[in-house]
């Protein structure tokens, strides 16, 4: 796992429909759960980490459909825990939207459903979360052929966590440090950091970012291949940008960028553009909620036409079509 990039993942913890602090401290940090995973992803997270903290089924209904919106709203991974008693609650994680179901290693019932649902949905779709490293030790093989990644939500227990072998852990810290970030970075066993260390400085992850790869620390950090002056621009500065879907290839729209627009792409990797009509900056999706995460830019032959692939949120057209190319113009 040493050269995959390390990951900066906030995490929210769902109680009643609100974000709270954490699993142990109720205060209510943020009204709307989905904006709030909206506020982190926009702010360079990798991923997102996403608590239901549910009582009874009624409140875990309303938790599913909170995940559902988190899930369609950003262009990062997000997974899912808490609430896990029956195979239908990991069939219902990943149906809303998340790419990992994060089951409960402390509970012995959660164990014992571990390896039917890695039959069903793959190894790449279980994690565990545990709070002491018994419960990892006492189930490696388990663990070794049905999970991909583990997440340690005691933050007490980090310096045994860190002598655990194997499948990686998404580390749960109670604040953060550039030298204990980058210890942490340089182990194999590592993946990630979570918690209220990320969340409390989801402002800074961009530039935290930078730093640790100025230090040797593997993180996925927005930078171009390209600089704005290696365009071909057309007479009035500008670049045409064809925006097509990273999943399905489909073409989404074409659209325009100035300088401004390429570098504010780049640094935030939120598709930008320069509205010719109205002589301004646009962020897509900044009205809408439709949001277009960057996966790659590519230059053509000439250098005078971009290809963005992009994680499309919602519809792309301003009709409400997915795409802007729904105009059939000739069938056979």
């Amino acid at each position: 796992m040493e050269n995959q990039f390390k990951k900066f993942i906030p995490s929210i913890y769902l109680k009643n429909g609100k974000a709270t602090r954490s699993l142990t401290d109720p205060t209510v940090v943020f009204g709307d759960p989905a904006l709030l995973a909206r506020t982190y992803a926009d702010h360079d997270a990798d991923g997102l980490l996403v608590f239901d903290q549910s009582l009874d089924e009624a409140e875990h209904r309303n938790a599913l459909d909170v995940i559902g919106r988190i899930c369609r709203q950003v262009g990062v991974p997000v997974i899912g825990a808490g609430h896990i008693d029956t195979p239908k609650d990991i069939e219902a994680l990943l149906n809303a939207g998340c790419t990992m179901a994060a089951v409960n290693f402390s509970r012995q019932d959660n164990i014992e459903l571990v390896k039917p649902a890695c039959q069903r949905y793959g190894k790449g779709h279980i994690a565990a979360c545990y709070r002491g490293v018994d419960a990892i030790e006492d189930n490696r093989a388990l663990i070794d052929a049905c999970v991909t990644e583990m997440i340690l939500i005691d933050e007490t227990q980090i310096a045994k966590a860190l002598k655990i072998e194997g499948t990686p852990s998404i580390l749960s810290m109670p604040d953060i440090s550039l030298d204990k970030v980058l210890e942490f970075f340089s182990m194999g066993n590592v993946s990630g950091i979570t918690g209220n260390a990320v969340n409390d400085n989801y402002r800074n992850l961009s530039d935290l970012k930078k730093l640790c790869r100025e230090n040797g620390a593997s993180v996925h950090y927005h930078a171009a291949r390209y600089a704005w002056k290696d365009f071909r621009k057309d007479p009035q500065g500008l670049l045409p940008v064809v925006v097509q879907e990273d999943s399905t290839g489909e073409v989404l729209m074409v659209a325009y960028m100035n300088e401004e627009a390429y570098r504010m792409t780049v640094r935030t990797g939120r598709m930008t553009y320069w509205s010719r009509s109205r002589n301004e900056l646009w962020i897509k999706g900044d009205t809408s909620g439709h949001f277009q995460y960057v996966k790659s830019l590519t230059g053509d032959c000439d250098m005078d036409t971009l290809l963005a692939k992009v994680d499309q949120i919602g519809a792309a057209c301003h009709t409400g079509h997915h795409s802007c190319f729904f105009q059939t113009d000739q069938q056979r």
